[in-house]
């Protein structure tokens, strides 16, 4: 303990102090205890003043004491709402914005109070979702996303047409203003919507396509020509991967037929693809299967190793017998399915099977045209 000249004693340590004073001849003592500290004030302290609806953020309640020290009594406090339907808080310090409004909320602490305002104002996005989750979309369709933005106070809203669309490779895929996507090119891209600061992303797949047309062929029947044209959406050559099967979903033939930017090969049903079966005998109902691929890694065009890529349009022509006993043309355009990786895989190893057992047979021809 130390005391001035003029009397004023301040406590250093806790203890017993004797403390003299002394005038002329005449002096006297006295005992003084010193205590421990006592709390004089309590701070409530708070990350935001103005909490979104439906949040919830954590409180503090720092204590100051005589001796000018500092301590947390979060945990030890008594915690109080003026407003509890407005701000709630937990015997935790945790305060949750309910409504619209402000409130004091209040820490006690051996008889000791302290308080903060506290406001409440509208809810605030959160989160953005987009759907579909992660689509797959085959080349060249469109499809149409959606942005749902979940808010503080739990609610959702469609905000399509609010957010910012981006994509990371638009080569592969491009969103409109209004979320409509375009698959432009196989492959995979992520796809980003944004509001403010809140971003909401999946991831768009790209799914190659094959063309397919169905047969039937006798020796009676007039020959039909199939043809494809590489669209040139890629600006480069294509391998042409052909796949012919008979009436039992056999694989009887395979082939691969390089294909310029807006070039055009004709093949011959019959000469083509039904002459050289696997099993030598020529299908008479079955299937052509024709994949565009790229070259870039298989300039031979082998049709036992596929890298899907580009559009390719295929149509068949033939003659028919009218009623009149006079020849009509007839076009008629292959049809285009999604070519999944088990189909692709699949494709593959058929025909790698046919290459290898086949001793030249099984190997389709490229017919005419670049």
């Amino acid at each position: 303990m130390s005391i001035s000249s003029s009397g004023l004693a301040k406590g250093k340590t806790i203890g017993v102090a004797t403390v003299s004073a002394k005038s002329g001849s005449v002096s006297g003592t006295g005992a003084l205890t010193v205590s421990p500290a006592v709390l004089t004030s309590i701070g409530v302290v708070a990350a935001l003043q103005a909490m979104p609806l439906g949040t919830r953020q954590q409180l503090n309640a720092i204590g100051t004491y005589t001796d000018g020290s500092t301590g947390d009594l979060t945990a030890s406090a008594a915690w109080s709402s003026e407003s509890a339907d407005i701000v709630s808080i937990s015997p935790s310090g945790l305060a949750a914005a309910n409504k619209l409004g402000s409130a004091t909320v209040s820490a006690s602490f051996t008889g000791i109070s302290g308080s903060a305002a506290l406001a409440v104002s509208s809810a605030t996005l959160a989160s953005i979702s987009i759907s579909p989750a992660n689509p797959t979309m085959p080349l060249g369709s469109s499809r149409q996303l959606a942005a749902t933005g979940l808010y503080t106070d739990g609610s959702t809203h469609d905000v399509t047409q609010s957010v910012t669309w981006n994509v990371d490779n638009p080569a592969i895929a491009n969103v409109s203003g209004t979320g409509v996507a375009t698959a432009q090119q196989v492959g995979a891209t992520g796809v980003e919507s944004s509001l403010g600061d809140v971003v909401g992303s999946v991831t768009l797949t790209v799914q190659p396509l094959a063309a397919i047309g169905y047969f039937t062929q006798t020796t009676l029947d007039a020959d039909a020509a199939i043809r494809i044209t590489n669209t040139g959406s890629t600006g480069q050559n294509l391998c042409a991967m052909v796949y012919v099967f008979d009436q039992d979903q056999q694989m009887a033939e395979c082939c691969g037929c390089l294909i310029s930017p807006d070039g055009l090969r004709t093949f011959s049903l019959q000469k083509d693809f039904l002459s050289n079966p696997l099993t030598g005998t020529s299908p008479v109902a079955g299937s052509v299967m024709i994949v565009p691929a790229d070259p870039s890694s298989n300039p031979s065009c082998n049709a036992a190793s596929i890298t899907p890529w580009g559009l390719a349009v295929a149509w068949t022509t033939h003659l028919q017998n009218a009623q009149t006993n006079q020849p009509a043309t007839t076009e008629e355009p292959l049809s285009f399915t999604p070519l999944s990786s088990t189909l692709s895989s699949a494709l593959q190893a058929q025909c790698n099977f046919v290459q290898q057992l086949g001793s030249g047979h099984g190997i389709c021809g490229c017919g005419t045209g670049d």
